[in-house]
């Protein structure tokens, strides 16, 4: 005779924290695993369209922790850290091509200091795909891969987990659904309590892609209500490229779309490199520079003016002629012109009129 369902429910213990002297003991800093950037053991993740530069952001992250070397002013990290890496998409030598061109730019001393914190700092696991979550009864639960990482785990001690990308991990829940999303983010968190922080990185949905909006990762939005952390990453918008003089397809912006415990950090531009190693990107010098070198064109084609007539009707052939040939503003023109003529670029003849230094 089979045995009856149980109908007992497991009593939940609750733990009261003990508040005493919380008014008279100052709290210990946070711990951050990025500088005011990133607090230690949370989950968050890294979201952009397919081709954006996912997977290569999150490897110049792990590689900057891993070293102790920071790639970007923006993330600093607070020390060298061990990190275990799942990528399930990439191979051993795409990782290994890419951790090259991130290197190779360094001095030979430098490059030999950070092979040795690699050495010893990072667990690569490439290629493989490890569920972590299965569908039993129609209800998310923890899979043999769980176990396996779990194990690891207990076993290397690291500080940091990565994962790429979420699909792989995710097994076969339902992308859309906010229980499924829910139950993911609560398996993750398990690694948090063993002190890992736990970073992932997931594709955007259609019509919200390369936007930088916190909902506009794919499938269900407990995904992102459940993590602590988000960083999006977009293409670079034609209009963009246009105020910038640049090749879009050279770009990559990078925005922090969520932060518990963090400001937010201002968003900045990183452009693809040899081999796609991601550089930090000072589009805005780019951009001074080109309508410097425009300014001195229009001077050679025989168009000048005096520069306070700049926006005034005699200088309106001047600064018509900058504009259609690199979309400055006059207000850009007039900032341009006076850091040139400052640096020694333009000077003004006998009549004050601009020319060419």
């Amino acid at each position: 005779m089979a045995a009856a369902a149980s109908n007992t429910i497991k009593k939940q213990v609750l733990e009261i924290s003990n508040v005493s002297g919380w008014l008279y003991n100052e709290p210990p800093p946070l711990e951050y695993i990025f500088e005011g950037v990133l607090k230690k053991n949370i989950t968050g993740f890294i979201h952009a369209v397919g081709g954006c530069g996912k997977s290569f952001f999150m490897n110049s992250l792990l590689f900057s922790l891993c070293t102790g070397t920071s790639l970007w002013s923006q993330f600093k990290p607070a020390r060298a850290f061990k990190v275990m890496y799942l990528t399930a998409e990439d191979s051993e030598d795409i990782c290994r091509q890419r951790f090259w061109n991130m290197s190779k730019d360094f001095s030979e001393a430098e490059r030999t200091t950070m092979q040795q914190a690699l050495e010893k700092n990072l667990i690569l696991i490439a290629g493989q795909p490890l569920p972590l979550l299965v569908l039993k009864d129609q209800n998310p639960t923890l899979a043999e891969g769980f176990k396996i990482l779990m194990e690891l785990i207990s076993k290397h001690k690291p500080d940091v987990l990565f994962i790429d990308p979420k699909s792989m991990a995710y097994g076969s829940l339902d992308e859309n659904s906010n229980s499924h999303n829910t139950a993911f983010v609560s398996c993750l968190k398990k690694f948090n309590e063993l002190g890992v922080t736990v970073l992932f990185s997931h594709h955007e949905g259609k019509g919200l892609g390369g936007k930088g909006l916190q909902f506009s990762s794919r499938g269900g939005q407990a995904l992102s209500d459940g993590v602590r952390w988000q960083i999006a990453l977009s293409a670079m918008s034609t209009d963009e490229a246009k105020t910038y003089g640049v090749d879009a397809l050279n770009f990559v912006k990078v925005e922090q779309t969520k932060s518990n415990y963090t400001k937010f950090i201002i968003p900045f531009w990183l452009k693809r490199g040899e081999g796609g190693a991601l550089v930090l990107a000072d589009l805005q010098t780019i951009k001074d520079d080109r309508i410097t070198q425009v300014i001195k064109q229009v001077l050679e084609s025989g168009f000048t003016c005096k520069p306070r007539e700049f926006g005034k009707t005699q200088g309106k052939e001047f600064t018509t002629s900058v504009k259609d040939l690199c979309g400055a503003t006059i207000q850009d023109v007039r900032v341009n012109v006076k850091e040139g003529l400052l640096h020694g670029v333009f000077k003004k003849d006998e009549k004050g009129c601009l020319c060419a230094a």
